[in-house]
């Protein structure tokens, strides 16, 4: 085999590999976080316990669920169902006793949540309210579960 041949070869076997890593690393950071969140959850389903009418058409929530996992509290997205099948994120407001300065990271167990004032009217809420949490259980992806329905 000549020298320009082993040079081909030596060339064709790079891009090979180089196509196969990122293939694998393309697999890597998409997959695992679909399979992670479906079979390894950090939090159960959203329990709306009670649902009151603000005086400006919001709705006041009272939720519990449960932490399965240890994982860092990133955020929540509340969103509504609209007609055609979209989700339009609403304003949330998940309100503290004053002066609780504390982390919003909870521990494992049974979790009991609220007042949230959420920007859906009551009647609409049980019925076209989406909600996801966000949250980091480690350095290469975060962690979104569907937290409600």
């Amino acid at each position: 085999m000549s020298r320009l041949s082993k040079t081909l070869v030596a060339v064709m076997q790079g891009v090979l590999i180089s196509i196969t890593v990122a293939v694998m690393l393309v697999t890597f950071f998409v997959s695992l976080p679909m399979l992670e969140t479906r079979y390894k959850p950090v939090v159960s389903k959203l329990s709306i316990e009670k649902v009151e009418p603000a005086s400006d058409g919001r709705s006041i929530v009272y939720a519990a669920f449960n932490k399965l996992r240890q994982c860092e509290y990133i955020g929540i997205a509340w969103y509504q169902r609209q007609s055609d099948g979209s989700l339009e994120r609403v304003p949330l407001e998940l309100l503290r006793r004053p002066g609780d300065i504390s982390s919003p990271n909870r521990p494992l167990g049974r979790a009991q949540s609220g007042p949230w004032i959420v920007s859906i009217p009551v009647n609409q809420l049980r019925q076209s309210s989406v909600v996801e949490l966000t949250h980091r259980c480690h350095p290469f992806w975060t962690s979104v579960t569907q937290f409600y329905p």
